[in-house]
C-alpha cells in the first residue's frame, strides 16, 4: 500500500492531548542539503550502531548524544550521508573548527543552526526539533562540552538484554508481575503520564495513599483494579481477576518481603526503566524508500504531511520489544518467528474489537479506525496485550510514543 496519498480526515473526537512532540525528522534523500536529516537511526554508547550500521562514540554524554541521535545522525553518522561529508558522532568531530565558519566549532554552528529561523538543520521540509526537545545537546555546548560515556550496547543486538531496567527486588514474583503487566508503565521507577507516584517497591506499595491515607498505595491498587467507575489502568482493558487476587492475598498476608529479581525465581523487570538502543540489533537502510518498511520509530503522519503528503490510513506506528529503542531502529518481526501474527487491536467505547492491524516485518504498522468516536488501542502477541492507559487523540502514534516519551507516553510502544 502506498505511503504516498494524501492524508484523509481522522474521525476522532477524543479525549486526552497525546500528539504534541515529533521524536525524529524525515528523511530527506539522496542529494539532500548537508543537513542534519532528522530522523536519528543512531545509537549513541559503546559499540551503539547509527543509522548507516556503523560505530557510535563513547565520548558524548548521553543527553547530547541523544539529540544527535533523533535530529542528525540520519546523514552526519559515522559514515555521511544524504550529500553531506561531515560526521557529527564523535567529541573531536563536534569540537573542530566548522568548514563554513572557522570561528566557529561545528557544535556551536549546529546549535544555531538547530534554532535558525532562515538557514534551519535539520531542513525546514523536516520537523525541527523545539529549544526542549533540543536542549540536551545545546546545554552540553554552552556548558562547555565535556566528554562523556554514554554506554549502550545496541550494536551487539539489544537495549535492555536480560538485566535491563530496575527489577523488583524485595516483591513476591506473582505481585511484581501484575505491577510490571498492568501498573508500571506509568507508576514505574520513574513515574510518567501524568503521575508521580512510583509502585516499584515493596517500601512504595507499603506506604499511605496520599488520595486515602487511611490505606496503602498496595490496598488501594487493588481498589482500583476493581473499581467499575474508576479503574486503574483506564478503562482501556482490565486485569485478570487471578492478577489480582496476588496483590489482595499479599495485603491480607501483611505485605511478605519477596525476592523476585534477586535471583533463582526469574525476575520481573520493568520494562519501562530499559536504557536507550536498538533491541533488534538492525536498522532501517533506506532501500525501501516509499514502503511500509521505511522509518521505523518515525512520526509517519507528520512526516508526510510537513511533505505535502500523507499516509491515507488513521494509525500508524512501530512497535519495540524494548521502551527506548533509537528512531529508524527496526521495531519486533511481526511476521515469522516468536512475534509471528502480532497485531494492534483496535476497540470502541465498549471495548468491543473492531479492527485488527498486523504488525509487519520491521514492527510498523498502519491501518484505519472504523467510525470511531471514542476508541482504544492494544498491542496483541504471543496470546497476551498491552492496553494503552488513555483514549489517543491521533494515529500518528510515534509522535507520542518516541525514544524518551512525549506526551505522557513512556516511551515506545512496547510488546507485551
Amino acid at each position: 500500500m502506498s505511503l504516498s496519498r494524501r492524508l484523509r480526515p481522522l474521525d476522532l473526537s477524543l479525549t486526552l492531548a497525546l500528539s504534541a512532540a515529533l521524536g525524529a525528522g524525515c528523511y530527506q534523500g539522496a542529494g539532500a542539503d548537508t543537513s542534519f536529516g532528522g530522523g536519528g537511526g543512531g545509537a549513541p554508547g559503546s559499540d551503539a550502531s547509527t543509522a548507516d550500521g556503523s560505530a557510535a562514540s563513547t565520548d558524548l554524554p548521553c543527553a547530547a548524544a541523544e539529540v544527535l541521535s533523533t535530529y542528525c545522525w540520519q546523514c552526519h553518522g559515522a559514515v555521511p550521508s544524504g550529500g553531506t561529508s561531515l560526521s557529527l558522532v564523535s567529541h573531536a568531530d563536534l569540537l573542530a573548527p566548522s568548514k563554513s565558519n572557522s570561528a566557529k566549532s561545528n557544535a556551536a554552528l549546529a546549535v544555531e543552526r538547530m534554532q535558525s529561523a532562515t538557514s534551519p538543520m535539520p531542513p525546514a521540509s523536516s520537523p525541527q526539533p523545539s529549544y526542549a526537545a533540543a536542549s540536551g545537546f545545546i546545554n552540553w555546548v554552552t556548558t562547555g562540552a565535556a566528554t562523556g560515556s554514554c554506554s549502550v550496547d545496541a550494536g551487539a543486538g539489544g537495549s535492555g538484554g536480560s538485566d535491563a531496567g530496575v527489577a523488583s527486588g524485595d516483591l513476591p514474583c506473582d505481585v511484581a508481575q501484575t505491577f510490571a503487566s498492568h501498573c508500571w508503565q506509568c507508576h514505574g521507577a520513574t513515574p510518567s503520564g501524568g503521575t508521580t507516584l512510583s509502585l516499584v517497591t515493596r517500601a512504595d506499595l507499603m506506604a499511605a495513599s496520599s488520595a486515602q491515607p487511611s490505606q496503602t498505595n498496595a490496598e488501594r491498587s487493588v481498589a482500583r483494579m476493581q473499581a467499575a467507575t474508576s479503574p486503574m489502568p483506564p478503562p482501556s482493558g482490565g486485569v485478570p481477576v487471578a492478577s489480582i487476587q496476588a496483590v489482595a492475598d499479599w495485603v491480607a498476608a501483611a505485605y511478605p518481603a519477596g525476592s523476585c529479581g534477586s535471583g533463582g525465581d526469574g525476575g520481573v523487570v520493568d520494562p519501562w526503566s530499559a536504557p536507550p538502543g536498538c533491541a533488534s540489533g538492525s536498522n532501517w537502510t533506506r532501500g525501501d524508500q516509499g514502503s511500509t518498511r521505511m522509518r521505523p520509530g518515525g512520526a509517519c503522519v507528520s512526516c508526510h504531511t510537513s511533505q505535502g503528503e500523507g499516509p491515507a490510513e488513521d494509525l500508524l506506528g512501530t512497535v519495540y520489544a524494548s521502551a527506548h529503542d533509537f528512531s529508524d531502529c527496526n521495531g519486533i518481526n511481526g511476521t515469522s518467528g516468536s512475534l509471528a501474527g502480532a497485531y494492534i487491536s483496535v476497540m470502541d467505547a465498549n471495548h468491543a474489537e473492531t479492527a485488527r492491524i498486523p504488525v509487519n516485518s520491521v514492527g510498523n504498522f498502519l491501518g484505519y479506525v472504523p467510525n470511531a468516536a471514542t476508541w482504544y488501542v492494544a498491542i496483541v502477541a504471543n496470546g497476551k496485550s498491552r492496553a494503552m492507559t488513555a483514549v489517543p487523540t491521533s494515529g500518528d502514534c510515534n509522535s507520542c510514543h518516541t525514544q524518551s516519551g512525549a506526551s505522557n507516553a513512556p516511551g515506545r510502544i512496547l510488546i507485551p
